[in-house]
């Protein structure tokens, strides 16, 4: 089972981000959909992860972030190796 998950939506570019960082670093990953049309994001079990209700979410482990540039960087951070040079991490 893939320690890294990620909640959200594939029509969410921030989202589709996390998912391209772990298809080019090899990470084994969970995507949990996320429906914002039917209120998902808004939910008591998603608000524990999130208090702000918006996606992506990235869990791995016992750490969670919100922020999608930032997910993006420790990912490559932690998992990078030797590929850290064939991701390209918008900062702004």
């Amino acid at each position: 089972m893939a320690s890294v998950t990620i909640y959200g939506t594939l029509a969410s570019a921030p989202c589709r981000n996390l998912l391209s960082v772990c298809e080019v670093l090899g990470i084994e990953y969970e995507f949990k959909l996320v429906d914002l049309q039917k209120g998902e994001n808004k939910s008591a079990e998603f608000l524990k992860l999130n208090p702000h209700h918006n996606i992506p979410v990235l869990v791995d482990g016992d750490f969670v972030t919100i922020e999608s540039r930032a997910a993006a960087a420790y990912l490559v951070t932690k998992y990078g190796g030797d590929k850290k040079d064939q991701v390209i991490v918008p900062l702004k």
